[in-house]
């Protein structure tokens, strides 16, 4: 059987966020699939670089593309987008 990118996301579903209690698909934090052969590779965004329960998704994640037929290696990318900075009564900082 054949892993599909559906069936990635479907698996991935099983994974939640410690802190906001919701899986990653549903908080559109799955940025990338990748299928070759046996291999799935994911692309987490986080919602900070220095996200302190980073290994536990990770291991979460691997954890459940493991458990996909034909799926013998997975990987774990992380990005983050941290959002610009704000200054009210502030139109422009150059001239």
């Amino acid at each position: 059987m054949i892993t599909t990118v559906e069936d990635v996301f479907a698996a991935l579903r099983a994974v939640q966020d410690p802190e906001l209690g919701r899986d990653l698909v549903s908080l559109n934090m799955v940025t990338g699939v990748e299928i070759r052969e046996d291999t799935v590779r994911v692309t987490v965004n986080l919602t900070t670089p220095a996200c302190p329960l980073r290994t536990d998704i990770d291991q979460q994640c691997r954890q459940a593309l493991l458990s996909l037929p034909g799926v013998k290696q997975a990987e774990v990318h992380f990005t983050a987008t941290v959002p610009a900075a704000t200054f009210p009564n502030r139109q422009n900082f150059l001239p």
